[in-house]
């Protein structure tokens, strides 16, 4: 009876093992879930293993390599450790730790990198504008580094501009003399009729061009003078200048008698005319 409980348990690979049964031990690679069951004496990461395989990047169940113990992932193949005791730092960031085949105890991580491209922004006046890089510190996690873009504002969203062409390109007080953003010290003329003016609103100078560090206040020549303006004998820069007064005078076409003369003429005929008349009068009177 026995034997042929025996013979029954011969056929365990096709059914649950009876009670009081001796089963054979497994071989590598097979599913088990204790040591015992292991010819091996190992059961590791669910089959039988050829080591301990303690490992943290060691797996026993790794494809293509299943029952032998081996340390997984690749550079262009990083994988996560099997068991989620093992996890590395950060796993699933982009600073995060993997197994990369390089180490079968550790988990490697990236170091200096920047896993994503930087941001550049700028304050909402314009005072201030930097690049905001995020480093890995080898540990699964990053470090925030910020770059000021020295008075330059932003090329593209993530780069400080290194140049400028006026002081259009650069922040807030700091005005771009040869290409480059350099800080406004003092009062300094935009080279036509506004004075820069740090920490302050800028001054008009109109109608006045200002020199290299203030207005002027009067002028030598329209070199002095905004566009559109003359400078008069005053010094003054003014829009328009009086002509001087001078004796009046009348105009006639050349060959004819002047106006005087025609008053003159007027005045002969006139007493041409009435001699008869003070004649014959005089002589009623006689």
């Amino acid at each position: 009876g026995l034997g042929g409980i025996g013979g029954i348990g011969g056929q365990g690979g096709q059914g649950p093992m009876l009670p009081g049964v001796c089963a054979p031990l497994k071989d590598l690679g097979e599913a088990c879930n204790d040591l015992v069951e292991c010819d091996s004496t190992l059961c590791v990461d669910g089959v039988c293993c050829d080591q301990t395989c303690t490992g943290q990047c060691q797996a026993c169940n790794d494809e293509g390599s299943v029952g032998n113990c081996v340390t997984i992932g690749s550079p262009s193949d990083p994988k996560a450790p099997v068991d989620a005791a093992d996890a590395c730092n950060g796993s699933g960031t982009a600073c995060g730790g993997v197994c990369d085949g390089s180490n079968p105890n550790a988990c490697f991580y990236p170091d200096g990198t920047e896993p994503e491209p930087a941001v550049c922004a700028c304050d909402a006046s314009n005072t201030s504008c930097s690049e905001t890089h995020q480093i890995c510190d080898a540990n699964g996690g990053s470090t925030e580094t910020v770059a000021d873009c020295n008075g330059h504002l932003c090329a593209d969203e993530s780069t400080c501009a290194t140049s400028c062409v006026d002081e259009n390109d650069c922040i807030e007080d700091f005005i771009c003399p040869e290409g480059t953003c350099e800080p406004l010290t003092g009062p300094t003329c935009d080279g036509n009729a506004t004075l820069w003016i740090p920490a302050g609103p800028d001054q008009s100078c109109d109608p006045y061009r200002c020199d290299p560090t203030q207005c002027r206040t009067s002028c030598e020549s329209v070199d002095h003078c905004v566009q559109g303006h003359l400078c008069n004998d005053a010094g003054e820069c003014v829009t328009d200048i009086e002509a001087p007064e001078v004796a009046s005078c009348s105009c006639h076409v050349p060959g004819a008698p002047a106006q005087r003369d025609l008053d003159w003429l007027s005045l002969l005929a006139t007493l041409a005319a009435l001699t008869p008349i003070w004649r014959r009068r005089h002589r009623r009177a006689l």
